[in-house]
């Protein structure tokens, strides 16, 4: 009787352990996937190119959602990702193209020669929220 009571906290035990190793792979399956999503939108911009990139509004981010879905031993799950590009500009002054000072029109000169991306990826995993943040430059 003993034995029986015995084994059955053991078989509870192993199937608590299963679900938090399920629930470990699902969330790492999550971000990994999350990181995938920001990094194919900073791609895709890169590869659109400086010029054809818009500047967004600080309270106007570009939102889109995104949805991923991952096969494992246990079945198919898919993770709805919701995703924030900010686009905002980035400005050289004369000092940092290394252009001489001689001129004084080249002193007061500023151009655009690169955007920067701030992408944001957001998921709920088991009712709470988790994002990611991404940046990068767009040249």
């Amino acid at each position: 009787m003993l034995a029986a009571v015995v084994l059955g906290f053991l078989a509870v035990g192993l199937a608590q352990l299963q679900k938090g190793n399920r629930e470990a792979v699902l969330r790492i399956r999550a971000r990994d996937g999350a990181q995938a999503v920001a990094t194919e939108v900073i791609d895709s911009l890169k590869r659109v190119g400086l010029s054809s990139v818009k500047i967004t509004a600080a309270d106007s981010p570009l939102d889109f959602k995104k949805s991923r879905t991952f096969e494992g031993a246990v079945g198919k799950t898919t993770v709805d990702y919701n995703v924030r590009v900010g686009i905002r500009e980035g400005k050289a002054s004369a000092d940092q193209t290394g252009l001489t000072r001689e001129d004084p029109d080249v002193s007061n000169l500023e151009y655009d020669y690169a955007k920067n991306l701030d992408v944001i990826v957001e998921w709920k995993f088991k009712n709470s929220e988790q994002s990611i943040s991404m940046s990068a430059v767009i040249k």
